[in-house]
């Protein structure tokens, strides 16, 4: 994805206002849930979030790419089994694509 050619990859080298300012010009973010994927949806910019432990349907942009599982208390607690923390990790590549084409419709 990142070598797209209108592609950006900025991880890790922008502030919080400086991320949130290229945002803005973003036709699309894709992230994991983490701070970047809620700083996109305060500034209105469709966001593909993929996520692992935690269940989407609770605090997610409109499309997430995620793979079911059977979550417990433990998501209350931030306390993953590590089948859980692996969760992520079954998303693939071209489960990120299609989502993607999902915003091109």
């Amino acid at each position: 994805i990142a070598v797209k050619p209108d592609a950006i990859n900025a991880c890790g080298k922008l502030s919080l206002r400086a991320s949130a300012s290229l945002m803005r010009f973003c036709k699309l973010i894709i992230t994991n849930d983490a701070g970047p994927m809620h700083l996109a949806g305060a500034v209105g910019v469709p966001t593909l979030g993929i996520f692992g432990p935690t269940d989407p349907k609770r605090k997610a942009p409109d499309k997430w790419v995620w793979h079911e599982m059977n979550l417990d208390e433990a998501e209350g607690f931030a306390k993953y089994s590590p089948d859980a923390m692996n969760n992520i990790n079954k998303v693939s590549v071209n489960e990120v694509l299609r989502a993607m084409k999902n915003f091109e419709e």
